[in-house]
């Protein structure tokens, strides 16, 4: 089965504002398969909200490999109920054009990026 999407909302720098952006519970790479956002930009970032006692690890998986070697997953920690991080600017030498993510429901996810001009 696919990734679940994890919606990206853009700042487009409208003088009305953009509405809040809803966080996602992420979806579990064991059951059934993570989350991912779709063609990153260089000006994505995430941000990642603890929902229980923590501390709790989300996985951004990193497909690539330099000169044959696998480049190591990254490990994202957040401290406990309520703790927010902001993650980013994603790199697609490391990530490629998708930015897959694994992570336990009891983390909500949001992704956002500037418009380019």
């Amino acid at each position: 089965m696919a990734r679940t999407e994890i919606p990206v909302t853009t700042l487009t720098g409208a003088a009305a504002g953009i509405p809040n952006t809803t966080p996602v519970a992420l979806d579990p790479a064991a059951a059934p398969n993570g989350n991912v956002i779709s063609s990153i930009s260089p000006t994505l970032w995430l941000e990642l909200t603890c929902t229980v006692a923590g501390p709790v690890t989300v996985t951004l998986v990193t497909p690539g490999d330099v000169a044959g070697r696998a480049i190591a997953d990254d490990t994202l920690s957040l401290s406990g109920i309520g703790s927010v991080r902001k993650f980013g600017p994603f790199s697609t030498a490391v990530f490629g054009t998708s930015l897959n993510i694994n992570g336990p429901a009891t983390v909500t996810a949001a992704a956002y990026q500037l418009a380019t001009t």
